[in-house]
């Protein structure tokens, strides 16, 4: 309660989960990363306004954690780099949030790759009581 954004790096499901329902609760902005391997991804919620994690990940996706499989520490390096511009910018109102947006990175490949998502009526941590 009483932040402006935060911004979550955690390396589980069910973490990541809990801190977007705590921030849909308190109305705060969350900035979400991950990365597995040579992937990675950003998500940026604006509770009320956009689709919140648990909006665009409804079950737990399936997979290791980053701790299980590992991660190259420069996918890592992109995708804080990525949340600390989106932080920024959700603060200062320069720029255009990656809001309702998942952004994928392909580090193998080198793709970046926006894949749109949208709130859920029905979502338990945004949706309308």
């Amino acid at each position: 309660a009483g932040q402006d954004v935060v911004v979550d790096c955690s390396d589980t499901f069910a973490t990541r989960a809990l801190v977007n329902a705590a921030c849909c609760a308190e109305g705060v902005a969350l900035v979400e990363g991950g990365a597995v391997g040579l992937e990675g991804l950003v998500l940026t919620v604006q509770p009320g306004e956009s689709a919140c994690y648990r909006c665009a990940f409804p079950a737990d996706p399936s997979g290791p954690s980053c701790a299980e499989a590992g991660v190259l520490g420069p996918v890592a390096g992109i995708v804080g780099s990525i949340q600390a511009v989106e932080a920024v910018k959700l603060i200062t109102g320069i720029g255009t949030p990656l809001l309702d947006t998942i952004l994928e990175i392909d580090a193998a490949a080198a793709r970046f790759t926006r894949v749109h998502t949208s709130r859920r009526p029905d979502c338990p941590d945004c949706g309308e009581p």
